[in-house]
């Protein structure tokens, strides 16, 4: 769970990786995915649903959402989009498995300025507790990663 997913720090280093090579990590390590940066997960054709005067950035016309969503489905697992805290609040930890959570076109505004509506975003404690209610379910453990 990190402020800006397209960029994702590793073990609190400065290096960084594009979402894709995510792919490469085990399924495990993308169990939940909350934070910013959805122009990065839309194709430059679709708009943005909070944003709606803002496209998405893609350019190779990939939607990575419906990427995410449809590779949950194909393995049989309980995948979830969600992109405000309505929906977020909304979720079930019993009933997902993996929750995809894109709560800002990009970055996700600071907490003294977080829109704290049901249209506005999740709090870091909120997001956190949320990951660990659907992580604490796999009996190998978890690593959970909050920035």
């Amino acid at each position: 769970m990190v402020c800006f997913l397209p960029l994702v720090p590793m073990a609190g280093i400065n290096t960084h990786f594009e979402w894709e090579a995510l792919s490469s990590v085990s399924h495990s390590l993308k169990q939940v995915l909350l934070g910013g940066g959805r122009r990065h997960f839309l194709p430059k054709v679709a708009r943005d649903p909070e944003s709606t005067a803002e496209d998405g950035r893609r350019l190779d016309g990939r939607n990575l959402v419906d990427d995410w969503l449809r590779d949950k489905k194909k393995r049989g697992l309980r995948g979830h989009y969600v992109w405000n805290k309505g929906q977020f609040e909304s979720v079930n930890p019993k009933y997902i498995d993996h929750l995809l959570g894109l709560f800002a076109y990009s970055h996700m505004d600071f907490e003294a300025d977080r829109d704290k509506s049901s249209n506005g975003d999740p709090s870091l404690a909120e997001m956190t507790r949320k990951a660990i209610q659907i992580l604490q379910k796999n009996p190998h453990g978890f690593f959970l990663f909050v920035e």
